[in-house]
C-alpha cells in the first residue's frame, strides 16, 4: 500500500469543495479514491511523462461527486497533482 500525497493545488480544490453544499459527501468520495489509488494506481489511464488519470464516478442521489485525479506514482507514494470535481 502506498502513501497518497496531495500537492497544494489538489488540496486547495478538495478543501474548497468540502465547504460547498453541492459537494456534501466529497470527503467520503475522496476517502474511497484515496483507498483505490493507494492500492492499485496503475488502474488509471496512463498519459504522457508518467502521469495517470483516474475518474471515479459519483452518485447523484447521494450527492457524491465525480472526481477526476491527475497523479504520478512510484513504489512508495502516489502524488495527486490536480483534482476536478463534478456534480454526479
Amino acid at each position: 500500500m502506498r502513501t497518497v500525497i496531495l500537492e497544494k493545488l489538489a488540496e486547495a480544490i478538495l478543501d474548497s469543495a468540502s465547504n460547498d453544499p453541492d459537494f456534501a459527501r466529497v470527503e467520503d468520495a475522496w476517502q474511497g479514491l484515496e483507498w483505490r489509488l493507494s492500492r492499485r494506481p496503475s488502474d488509471g489511464v496512463e498519459r504522457r511523462f508518467g502521469y495517470y488519470l483516474y475518474k471515479q464516478l459519483g452518485i447523484k442521489g447521494l450527492r457524491i461527486p465525480t472526481i477526476v485525479a491527475l497523479y504520478t506514482f512510484n513504489d512508495d507514494t502516489v502524488t495527486v497533482h490536480a483534482l476536478a470535481l463534478y456534480k454526479a
